[in-house]
Formats: C-alpha cells, structure tokens, sequence
C-alpha cells in the first residue's frame, strides 16, 4: 500500500537544511506543498553581500510584503578576494535606508568579515538603524572598525539591543575621547568576547559601564586566542551588582607562537586567574557569589 508522507515531515526535514541554502532553493522547485516552506527558510536568514543584493531584496520586499514578517535575521559582510581580506561593506547605507521599517520580524542583525571603512555610514545610517526597533541581538566576527567612536555609535544606534557578540574585533585608531560617547547608557544585558579584546572590554565597561548580567568569554566559537586577563578582569570589575552569571573557557594551554614557558615544566596556572577574578568581583559586591557558573574549561 502507497502512504502518503504528510507535508509536516517535509517541512521538518526542509528545516533541517536552513544553512544549505542551494539545497533549499532546489526543493522550492519541486512543488507547491515545499513551496512555501523553502521560500520562508530563504529569506529567514538573508546574507548581503553587496550593495546589487541589498537593492534586490529591497524590491523583493515591495512586490512581496508578506514575506517581510518572515525575516529573523539579516547578514552584512563584504566580498573578499583572499582569505585574508577584510573588505568593506560599503553597502550598509543601501541596507539601512532601503530597509528601514520593512523588516519588523528582525531580532538579530549580523556583520562579518569585514572593514568598516571610512564612508561606510553616511550622516543619516545610524538614524535609519535605530529603526529597527526589534533587533535585540547584535553579532560582530572579524570586523575591524575605525575607531572606537563608530563601533559604540553602531551599537547605541539599536534602541532594543540587548545582547551582543563581538569575536575578533578590532580597531584601527584606538585613540578616544570620553566625551563624544552618547550619554545613553544602552540596556545590553549579555556580552560575549572572543579573540583579543581588551579594546572592546575598554568600550563595555570604562567607557558606558553596561549593565551587563551575563557574560562569557573564551573560544565558544573559533579555536583562535581567547581575552586576555585584563579584558576579562575589566568586564567583571565594572559590571557593578548587575552580574549575574559568568561563563569563561580558559585554554590549558597556549598557542606555540604565544606561549610563554614555564621554566619548571608546569602546565599554565588557569585556576590562580580564576582565584583573582573571583576576589575582584567579591571585592566589589557580595552579590557575585550567587554566579550560576564561573570557569569553564575544555
């Protein structure tokens, strides 16, 4: 007896293919029960790569407003010729002021591999982002900024912002002055660093002291270096009784171009920074002994 595959199981196996994006414009191809299912995977998660995309998909939006609710998620990242360019992503403007108020869905906005450049947002860009009212997770990976100025200027721009992930970040000039930060203190509540990231530490907590409640550093993500001491002892200094949960993993042992050698012979002293994190944060409010978790290692 023939039996019929119900569409659920399709839908749930489409799904399953959200990061084939090939793979899923060939099923909306084959009928009109994976039609709509595979459109939706397609434009949930929509990566611009140029101002030509941008423009595109912009019009897309106008001939097809329905499909605007279905977007969670927009990638901006420039279009390298060699593995280790950082090319510009001088697109943000067409993203910004041709998408603004369209995409009402969007939760995360993502930028990676890539150089802000100097051009790379016009006067009016940060007015046309702070549009993009449900955007509450922010994720930066290998972006290198101009200054510090522009890198907390983007992410002050997003009046719903609550998270932000920075992994190899870097400015520069990371020459600043105090006064040319906003006055408004964004409500960010989770930060995660990776790679070097004292500079970033630097804008969190000295320069607009976020009311951060969990943080986490270390390689969750790539197997580069991960924040160093200072980066980490900054954060959790300046947090103040917000803090709430703390996730750290620590390398047991150096990268061969980094590592500094102990003349005994014995494995790098992880558990002594642990020890000075601890004592800084109780140092600073009792509060911090109620961390769910601090010291993660792999």
């Amino acid at each position: 007896m023939r039996t019929e595959i119900p569409a659920e199981i399709w839908e749930r196996i489409i799904d399953q293919l959200e990061t084939d994006l090939y793979t899923i414009a060939k099923c909306a191809q084959v009928c009109k029960a994976w039609y709509h299912r595979s459109q939706y995977r397609l434009v949930s998660r929509i990566m611009l790569g140029d101002p030509s995309r941008t423009r595109r998909f912009a019009r897309l939006l106008d001939t097809q407003p329905r499909i605007r609710k279905w977007v969670d998620e927009v990638r901006i990242h420039g279009m390298a010729r060699s593995p280790k360019e950082l090319p510009p992503i001088q697109h943000f403007n067409t993203f910004t002021s041709m998408l603004a108020k369209k995409l009402p869905s969007m939760y995360r906005l993502t930028i990676a591999a890539s150089e802000w450049q100097s051009g790379t947002a016009h006067r009016n860009a940060f007015l046309h982002l702070s549009t993009f009212t449900g955007v509450t997770d922010l994720y930066l990976m290998d972006v290198m900024f101009p200054s510090k100025v522009v890198f907390a200027r983007l992410f002050c721009a997003l009046p719903s912002l609550s998270k932000i992930t920075c992994i190899e970040v870097s400015f520069r000039s990371t020459q600043s002055n105090p006064a040319v930060f906003s006055p408004t203190r964004p409500e960010i509540r989770t930060v995660h660093l990776e790679g070097p990231s004292l500079d970033v530490a630097d804008v969190f907590a000295e320069k607009l002291g976020l009311p951060v409640e969990h943080f986490s550093a270390g390689w969750f993500i790539t197997l580069k270096d991960s924040p160093c001491d200072n980066a980490i002892l900054a954060m959790v200094q300046c947090t103040g009784s917000t803090l709430r949960r703390v996730d750290i993993r620590l390398r047991r042992e150096l990268p061969e171009t980094t590592a500094k050698v102990d003349p005994s012979g014995r494995e790098p002293q992880t558990g002594a920074f642990v020890q000075s994190l601890m004592r800084a944060k109780w140092n600073s409010t009792p509060r911090f002994a109620k961390a769910r978790r601090i010291g993660h290692w792999s």
